[in-house]
């Protein structure tokens, strides 16, 4: 359980002070929800290890964030007066279903099938519940689950923060086995060359050598004193 906050002693009186359009605006605030399902991002690579591709991707099953009474049911917060719902603060609860990283060393190449194909794959990679992808190896394994809830109110006091988070109803594993976290040095040092070669392409002339010799001359001493720095570190 996590409580912050700091006391806000114009708080109040400041509160009395909101207009209509400043109320209104503090209802759809209070009121925001937010509800994703069937999340895929992958990264795969058929580069880096000769002969291997490796896929490695997050899913998610489901995320919502919604307001609620103080029971934890969900209800609609009205500001129809400047201390209506401040008294009893903001209530919201996020709940959390099967969020699945995934890591499958040695991988198919999705990037090979047509539009359809791929996202119908994608969509099935997707972990729901006795629906479970037989030939996947997580990092952070499904089924699982995360409750938070949140407790906002405008005027912090010295008993009462302005913001308390409960984390409750959590089963979270994680695991990395050998293989996975060789590939994963692997690859991160391959993303840190990259960065470093688009570092030295930015300063790249934009015009041909032959049109301006005396600015590749000048990239050329760049890219060897750049080199010699990477070198040295």
């Amino acid at each position: 359980k996590l409580a912050f906050g700091s006391v806000d002693v114009d708080g109040a009186a400041g509160e009395k002070n909101l207009g209509y359009f400043q109320r209104l605006t503090a209802t759809i605030v209070d009121n925001l929800e937010i509800k994703l399902t069937n999340l895929h991002f992958r990264y795969e690579d058929d580069q880096l290890i000769p002969d291997v591709c490796f896929g490695v991707g997050v899913t998610l099953d489901s995320f919502e964030v919604k307001s609620t009474d103080q029971s934890w049911n969900q209800a609609f917060l009205p500001r129809s007066s400047s201390q209506g719902t401040l008294a009893m603060g903001v209530y919201k609860l996020a709940t959390l279903e099967n969020l699945g990283i995934y890591w499958n060393t040695n991988s198919c190449n999705l990037s090979t099938l047509c539009r359809d194909e791929w996202r119908a794959r994608m969509r099935e990679m997707i972990y729901k519940e006795g629906d479970a992808p037989s030939d996947f190896e997580y990092v952070l394994a499904t089924p699982n689950s995360l409750t938070v809830k949140l407790i906002h109110t405008d005027t912090a006091t010295s008993t009462v923060p302005r913001i308390d988070v409960i984390v409750e109803n959590t089963t979270l594993l994680m695991n990395i086995d050998r293989v996975q976290f060789l590939q994963l040095m692997a690859t991160t040092e391959r993303l840190l060359e990259l960065q470093r070669l688009i570092k030295l392409f930015a300063l790249r002339p934009m015009r041909p050598p032959l049109g301006d010799p005396r600015a590749w001359w000048r990239y050329a001493s760049k890219l060897v004193l750049r080199s010699e720095t990477l070198a040295d570190d």
